[in-house]
């Protein structure tokens, strides 16, 4: 009788499903609002997690790394982009393509040693995690992506810096190459940030006149600051920040190496908060 109660109690087990038996601990996917996350977008998700595997830690499907007693941090993190592209309204292949360009950017081929003597940095030399991002001051997507960084950074403190390097594009216009001049201009005066702050505020105002009515609002010495604007050193930093991004494959703004490694997806604040995060994990914070 007790064999028989056994054996019956293993074959109901069985036929459980196996959602049922394990269930996917959604409480700890990181930066999901789960008040968003309907039963639904749930299934949905679940059905994402079967089909893609964790590309670090586990060597199994996103849902059976994260269902497991002790769940992969990776793992995790792959299932929180899952629920957010959802919410967002992106479709599977979406998805898929993300977790791709995801496992690219966390563990690459090589990294690229990039010099950040001498640039503008926010946050301490001795980070944990350094993101450098080329951008340009007539970059549209820049504008919002660069502060969306430093906000990052001030919010994961002394852990990440941030490191700006000027990349001007022609594609932005003519006065692209201009404004990085008077960037450098601003570094070497030490009013780097607020003059990147003026000039991303004021994105519509970037003529000669504007430049330097805003380098005086970013509090920069009017004098030394046009003499440095138009030196031909400055010139020839410009280039040679140019020759380096190009040699890295830089083609466009932004682009963002996080450890010297090339950040490749979405530039939502979610998406490069949960890489930064998972940066500092994997190197001990």
């Amino acid at each position: 009788m007790h064999t028989c109660l056994t054996t019956l109690l293993l074959l109901l087990a069985m036929m459980v499903p196996p959602t049922a038996r394990a269930g996917v601990p959604w409480e700890r996917l990181p930066g999901v609002d789960l008040a968003k996350a309907d039963n639904g977008l749930r299934g949905k998700a679940i059905e994402i997690m079967k089909a893609e595997n964790c590309y670090h830690e586990c060597p199994d499907t996103v849902y059976s790394c994260v269902t497991k007693a002790a769940p992969a941090m990776t793992a995790l993190r792959m299932a929180g982009v899952i629920v957010r592209l959802l919410v967002d309204g992106k479709t599977p292949d979406d998805i898929s393509a993300e977790l791709r360009n995801r496992a690219k950017s966390a563990h690459p081929f090589k990294k690229a040693n990039i010099d950040t003597d001498g640039m503008p940095r926010v946050g301490p030399e001795d980070s944990s995690v350094t993101v450098v991002i080329y951008a340009d001051f007539d970059c549209p997507y820049c504008r919002v992506v660069s502060p969306r960084l430093i906000s990052l950074q001030q919010s994961l403190g002394d852990r990440v810096s941030i490191v700006f390097k000027l990349f001007p594009v022609k594609a932005h216009g003519a006065q692209s190459v201009v404004t990085s001049k008077a960037g450098w201009a601003a570094q070497l005066q030490g009013c780097f940030w607020a003059f990147h702050d003026v000039m991303y505020a004021n994105f519509d105002d970037h003529d000669d006149d504007d430049i330097k009515r805003l380098a005086g609002k970013a509090g920069c010495d009017i004098g030394p600051f046009k003499a440095a604007w138009k030196a031909k050193d400055t010139k020839e930093k410009l280039r040679t920040l140019k020759r380096e991004g190009v040699k890295l494959g830089v083609k466009s703004t932004p682009s963002i190496f996080v450890n010297g490694k090339r950040y490749h997806g979405l530039k939502t604040a979610a998406e490069l908060r949960d890489r930064l995060e998972e940066e500092l994990d994997l190197v001990g914070r």
